[in-house]
Formats: C-alpha cells, sequence, structure tokens
C-alpha cells in the first residue's frame, strides 16, 4: 500500500500548495461563487490542481475526489479527497483560519489524513500505522478528563441561535470551562481536537457534510484517541443537513457533553 510514501507525498503537496496560496493572498482576488452561494477563488483552482498533478503524477492509479474537479476514477481502489482550502471565506478576509486538507481513502475506510495552516505554519498529519502528530509531536499534546475544565469549540449555522444559547447556558452552569467559535476551516477546528487544544467541537451546519469536510479530522481525532459521534452517541464519519456532530478529545470527556447536550434538549426546534 505505500502508506508511508503516500503520507510524505501528501504533506510535500500540502505544503506546497500552502505556499501558492500565500502567494496569492491578495486584496484582489478573483472570486466565483458556487449554486450553494460559497466562494471560489484562483487561488482554490491553482492549489486543487497544483495538488492533484502532484499526488496522480506520483500514484497514477488512484482516483481523486476534488471539492473544485470533483472525481476522477482510479484503479488502485484507493482515492484521494481534497479541499485545497477549507475556509475559503476566511481567506478572502485575511484570516489565518483556513487549511489545506488532503486524506487517502480506500472505499469507507480512512487511511491518511494531512490538515496544513499555511498561515500559522502548523501540520497536522498521521496514518493507519503512523501515530498522529502536529509539527512532529505526538497527539494529544494537552491531556484533559473532565468537561468542566474543557474548551468547546462550536460551529452552529445562523437560523440555529436557540442551540447557541443551549450551550451557553451550560457554560452558565459550570458544566463548561469555556466556549469559543473560530470558524473558517472545520478542519483546523477538528484538528483543535485532535491535539487536545480544544476538547469538544460541536457543529450543526444547514447543508450535508463531504468527504473532504470531516474525514480528515474525524480521522486524526480517532488516531489520537478521541470519539466522533452524533448526539445519539453512534460513530459517524459526515453529517446530514441539520445533524449535529460531536467531537470529543477522549471518551470520558464524550460521554459528558452528550450527557448535557442531549438533557438540554440540544438540536431539537422549539
Amino acid at each position: 500500500m505505500q502508506l508511508e510514501e503516500r503520507l510524505k507525498t501528501a504533506v510535500l503537496a500540502a505544503e506546497l500548495a500552502g505556499k501558492l496560496i500565500l502567494s496569492m493572498w491578495s486584496n484582489d482576488l478573483t472570486e466565483e461563487y458556487k449554486i450553494d452561494k460559497s466562494p471560489v477563488t484562483a487561488a482554490d483552482k491553482a492549489s486543487e490542481k497544483l495538488i492533484k498533478d502532484l499526488l496522480l503524477g506520483r500514484f497514477p492509479d488512484d482516483g481523486f475526489l476534488g471539492e473544485e474537479t470533483g472525481m476522477q476514477e482510479g484503479q488502485s481502489g484507493c482515492f484521494w479527497a481534497c479541499d485545497p482550502i477549507d475556509g475559503t471565506w476566511s481567506f478572502l478576509n485575511h484570516e489565518d483560519t483556513c487549511t489545506v486538507c488532503i486524506s487517502l481513502h480506500q472505499e469507507e475506510e480512512t487511511l491518511l489524513s494531512v490538515i496544513f495552516n499555511p498561515f500559522t505554519n502548523v501540520l497536522y498529519q498521521g496514518a493507519i500505522g503512523i501515530p498522529p502528530t502536529r509539527n512532529g509531536v505526538l497527539m494529544p499534546l494537552v491531556k484533559k478528563t473532565k468537561l468542566e475544565e474543557g474548551v468547546v469549540n462550536f460551529f452552529i449555522s445562523s437560523n440555529r441561535i436557540t442551540d447557541v444559547a443551549r450551550l451557553f447556558m451550560l457554560r452558565k452552569h459550570g458544566y463548561i470551562s469555556k466556549l469559543v467559535t473560530q470558524g473558517g476551516s472545520i478542519a483546523h477546528s477538528m484538528a483543535q481536537i485532535a491535539c487536545g487544544i480544544n476538547n469538544v467541537f460541536v457543529g450543526i451546519a444547514n447543508k450535508p457534510s463531504n468527504i473532504w469536510d470531516l474525514a480528515g479530522g474525524i480521522f486524526l481525532i480517532r488516531q489520537a484517541g478521541g470519539v466522533v459521534t452524533n448526539l445519539q452517541g453512534e460513530n459517524v464519519n459526515g453529517v446530514q443537513a441539520k445533524e449535529t456532530l460531536v467531537a470529543s478529545s477522549n471518551p470520558s470527556i464524550h460521554q459528558e457533553i452528550l450527557a448535557h447536550l442531549n438533557e438540554a434538549k440540544f438540536g431539537t426546534v422549539m
């Protein structure tokens, strides 16, 4: 399978794409809009082309699924998934919460993940049989076992303000130490869980996730000993529209947050 070689190549592709993205980070970015009104810039397209050309040049039998170019079937039984700039809105606003996301899959199984933030020069990587690291240091970097000491990062669609209020009520009652919302790249937020900087991620969006949105981050969290489920505690690799995703840095915190969220009727419409 050459997983170690594939991981090295994916890291190289992400780092080269990051340099390209930084070189195009200007005030006159050309942008288009998809049907769902999400933006696409010339940097998105150029980054994906660089990644695709490098990966398929080295592994020509693999498939490739890119956010901007769609699916190219392969012969190896494996395919790469790529989001060339996860957090394009943030990229347009010159925020540093954008990442390059690359993962490798065999049917339903994720084999490796690379998440690179070129603005902060932070690289998350891991593969089956290769422990997950952040800039070469094993994850998790921070280990907490109590939710009351933990940081909860959330991404909740603007039309679900009641759920935001429910999180703040949990904070008010002392069940959570701190609430943050970073916006930008969801993969970046998921990577914070894998390394323990944040202890829980709670997300609800109005549209279903794609494999390039969540698979790489979920893989790293689980490789680092964390848990990713829906509100019912069922393991998930993606979510449907308006379905809640809960990711935690370890099982004990995960059980706590699920209990509190369900008690607060999180995710229900009043």
